[in-house]
């Protein structure tokens, strides 16, 4: 997105999301740190942009999916060089489970396989590339 002389935020709204499943904002065109958390609900995540300081190079939408919509995905920022990951299965049966990171997502990179037993999580915590994107430790 182009920088653009504004007197107020661009409001943003991203759809067609899965409500269990995190959603990031991240600005390849920042330095670290350059990604914030966002809400989902009813498969929208809503952004406040500000266009004034300088041109954005964004991504909004899931650092990680999953094949089955129902495994809930957390992905969080945990130290500088540090992703957190969890994928829980709050159904009654035990599901099979590929996730991998989502297209687009560039601060990392994720694939794994799991078995996921009912009620269980697995946890994962997963390298930043060393593109410069985060800090370093």
């Amino acid at each position: 997105m182009p920088k653009t002389e504004m007197s107020g935020l661009l409001c943003t709204i991203v759809e067609g999301l899965n409500d269990n499943w995190s959603v990031q904002l991240a600005d390849y065109a920042r330095p670290w740190p350059n990604h914030r958390g966002l809400p989902v609900r009813d498969g929208r995540a809503y952004a406040q942009l500000d266009l004034s300081p300088a041109e954005m190079d964004l991504f909004i939408g899931h650092p990680v999916v999953c094949d089955n919509p129902n495994v809930k995905v957390l992905v969080s920022w945990q130290q500088p060089g540090v992703w957190f990951v969890e994928a829980h299965n709050p159904t009654d049966k035990p599901l099979h489970a590929s996730l991998e990171t989502g297209k687009g997502w560039e601060l990392f990179d994720f694939r794994r396989q799991v078995e996921l037993p009912t009620g269980s999580s697995r946890v994962w915590n997963v390298k930043t590339r060393q593109s410069g994107a985060e800090a370093p430790k």
